[in-house]
């Protein structure tokens, strides 16, 4: 019984530029590892788009109200952790901007 995998090369630009990264067997070693790191994340992202349940929530900007997608797990903005929800990061609070001193570029 013969056996086959069916290969999919998601058609994004920066999987064909990892990708095309790590089959050059000139790549130096250092590289090539942040290429299977970068085409992991970027494969990760890819065939999460289809599947990965998403739900309409209303936000409150610092102009107006609008409408986003949020997964399944998303902590509301009223969230009394100031660190913001840590569940998929393993228990680590982790902000998604550390350096940014002003939100929405509000303040002079």
């Amino acid at each position: 019984m013969p056996s086959s995998f069916r290969v999919v090369v998601p058609p994004h630009p920066l999987v064909a530029h990892w990708l095309t990264v790590l089959r050059d067997q000139q790549t130096p070693s250092p590289l090539f590892a942040t290429a299977m790191k970068e085409l992991g994340r970027w494969l990760t992202y890819e065939a999460s788009r289809d599947w990965l349940p998403q739900r309409t929530i209303t936000v409150e900007t610092p102009l107006a109200s609008c409408e986003g997608q949020v997964g399944p797990h998303h902590a509301s903005t009223r969230d009394p952790n100031p660190e913001g929800w840590s569940g998929a990061l393993g228990g680590r609070p982790r902000r998604a901007a550390p350096r940014a001193s002003r939100p929405h570029g509000r303040g002079a």
